[in-house]
């Protein structure tokens, strides 16, 4: 989804992955998500690199390129966006919560087929576009 934002990133794109430590849900989703990022996920002209951040860390994400978003966080969804969203920072989760209460630009879901769900007030809110050739793909609400 990054490759499709109209303002493409270059380089290295640092992916703050959001956690509660107090929810285990959290804390697992978190572990998965971040050992994938750093197994060597590549776009044509960037990398991600993944980084911890704990719900109490919000107030320091100038250095995050997108957030990803953590199951098990609905108490912490409107904080973390008014956060991200105050800096352009693109938020993703794989809790469908977030995105319909407008607390999260993105939901991706991978299986057993791939949804991508868009919330079009979080993104203008962030300030995130996404090219037309995506938004063909995916479902805005």
């Amino acid at each position: 989804s990054v490759g499709f934002l109209t303002e493409k990133p270059r380089g290295e794109v640092m992916v703050g992955v959001v956690a509660d430590p107090a929810v285990m849900q959290s804390l697992e989703e978190a572990k998965s998500i971040e050992a994938l990022i750093d197994s060597g996920i590549r776009g044509p002209a960037f990398s991600f690199r993944a980084i911890s951040i704990f719900t109490n860390q919000l107030a320091d994400l100038q250095d995050i390129d997108m957030l990803l978003v953590t199951k098990g966080l609905a108490e912490h969804h409107q904080s973390i966006f008014e956060a991200a969203s105050r800096l352009g920072i693109l938020t993703v989760s794989t809790d469908e919560s977030c995105v319909d209460s407008g607390h999260c630009v993105m939901w991706v879901k991978g299986s057993p087929s791939v949804r991508i769900v868009v919330n079009r007030a979080a993104a203008r809110a962030s300030n995130i576009s996404f090219q037309t050739s995506f938004r063909m793909l995916i479902t805005e609400r």
